[in-house]
């Protein structure tokens, strides 16, 4: 990257966290207003602050990280309704049956405790 991309970043990064610590200030200042100003307020530099973020080198590898991420979703196949109803039953049985066996295993042992302890 040249000297004067990183200089041109830094220098976006700057606008950047400066936007912020404005917006932040100005949500401050401004905590007795209505909260409908506060989210225009939001409304409004959000996407400046996010425009301005995205054109540096960064954010350019976040948007190209997002539409690959976006890209690999469209090519994973999901399971039928019924397939994931059948799963779901699967699971809630095994844990049920778990938890049962979890429960006697303990019960069990407070038996065989009370029995050695109080001898009898």
């Amino acid at each position: 990257m040249s000297q004067r991309k990183q200089a041109s970043d830094r220098f976006k990064w700057v606008v950047v966290y400066a936007l912020l610590l404005i917006s932040i200030g100005l949500s401050i200042y401004y905590v007795r207003k209505p909260v409908y100003l506060h989210l225009l307020g939001a409304a409004f530099i959000s996407p400046l602050i996010a425009g301005v973020a995205l054109t540096t080198a960064k954010g350019k590898e976040v948007c190209s990280f997002v539409e690959e991420a976006y890209s690999e979703m469209k090519q994973v196949v999901w399971p039928t309704r019924s397939a994931t109803l059948q799963l779901t039953f699967v699971i809630v049985l095994m844990v049920t049956l778990v938890s049962v066996l979890i429960f006697c295993f303990d019960q069990m042992l407070a038996w065989l405790l009370s029995r050695l302890t109080t001898g009898g």
